[in-house]
């Protein structure tokens, strides 16, 4: 369960509660699942419905990642361009990390999709590219190294809160990335979700967004 800070409940017609992010509205889940981001070669995936309020801006979906604080963990995010980034950093003062970025762009504020991420920090290939897969509406995105410096390895201990809809700090205060948009149904599992599962999961919910 999360601390919702701002964030307003309303109802879809499927009768869905979603929640409308605006302006520094966010979701705080305080310092948590180090045990799970942290482990050796740890594996996760992220699963949330979006509808954007705006584009053209870096805006956060989730992150456990202070910056001011040298607390850096990770990053899901739109970037600027409307495409999706995933950067994962291996060293909490940003000496070692990746930035995965996607191809494909969400530039509409009208349509819900469905978006996931997975990471695999048992593979070390294409110096950790291939660690980080990024999902559209079950299709996976094509993905290149946006950011790189040092050596890969796993993901460190952080004491960043873990947030939805923006960066928060280590004490839990939104700091930066605040996510203008409509989101629901996030979701976090241990382990490697395929695209079979991914696209079962989608066709379960769909219905709930008139998609």
């Amino acid at each position: 369960h999360g601390t919702i800070i701002g964030a307003a409940w309303k109802q879809l017609p499927s009768g869905l509660l979603y929640l409308d992010f605006v302006t520094d509205d966010y979701v705080g889940f305080g310092n948590v699942l180090n045990d799970v981001f942290a482990a050796v070669d740890g594996k996760f995936s992220y699963h949330c419905w979006v509808r954007r309020g705006a584009v053209g801006t870096e805006q956060h979906i989730v992150a456990k990642h202070d910056t001011a604080n040298n607390q850096r963990g990770h990053l899901w995010r739109f970037n600027a361009d409307n495409t999706i980034n995933f950067t994962v950093m291996f060293a909490l003062d940003a000496s070692r990390y990746r930035g995965i970025k996607g191809t494909a762009t969400i530039a509409d504020i009208t349509t819900w999709h469905c978006l996931d991420v997975t990471y695999d920090g048992s593979l070390d290939t294409n110096d950790g590219l291939d660690r980080v897969k990024i999902y559209i509406d079950t299709v996976l995105d094509t993905t290149s190294m946006a950011a790189t410096l040092g050596a890969i390895g796993d993901l460190v201990s952080n004491t960043a809160h873990l947030g939805w809809g923006a960066s928060l700090n280590t004490s839990g205060a939104g700091y930066g990335g605040y996510n203008n948009a409509d989101m629901v149904l996030l979701g976090l599992t241990t382990g490697v979700r395929t695209q079979a599962e991914i696209t079962a999961r989608r066709s379960q919910e769909r219905s709930l967004f008139g998609v």
